[in-house]
């Protein structure tokens, strides 16, 4: 499963518990609106169960869209991306298969021109030694470049 996939199952996951938590909390808040109108009697354990049932269901609540508005970034982003990928694809399918194999051959003669001056390098060198001329392969490749 790619990454486009796994973040598509998290947000129907987080929708899931998103309906889950808003329909437990409204449960809740009909509950304690309903124990509301029993007037001013003392409040026993099981009536302070559900007040703290209900703080903990609004907090999960909070939580999930939280996490949803998270996922609705992600998806955005990964739609961005998504896009950006097939407009990216589109301007490499424009160029020419020939053109890859050319800069394959450019990057090959490169090499091979490297290796051909070093070798002139070594036998200059060698050479300025046994006739005493003086050779500094960085001072040419200094001057070559300015």
């Amino acid at each position: 499963m790619n990454e486009v996939e796994v973040k598509k199952a998290q947000c129907i996951e987080l929708k899931g518990r998103l309906h889950e938590a808003s329909k437990r909390v409204a449960d809740a808040e009909h509950l304690a609106s309903a124990g509301a109108g029993l007037g001013s009697r003392r409040v026993d354990d099981g009536e302070a169960g559900e007040d703290s049932e209900v703080a903990q269901l609004r907090r999960e609540l909070r939580r999930a869209k939280r996490s949803i508005r998270d996922a609705d970034d992600i998806k955005r982003r990964l739609q961005t991306l998504e896009q950006e990928n097939v407009d990216l694809k589109a301007e490499l399918d424009s160029l020419d298969p020939a053109f890859f194999e050319e800069v394959e051959d450019l990057k090959y003669q490169h090499r091979e021109t490297q290796q051909l001056a070093g070798h002139y390098e070594e036998m200059l060198q060698l050479l300025s030694e046994r006739y005493g001329f003086p050779f500094n392969p960085e001072g040419v490749r200094r001057s070559l470049t300015a």
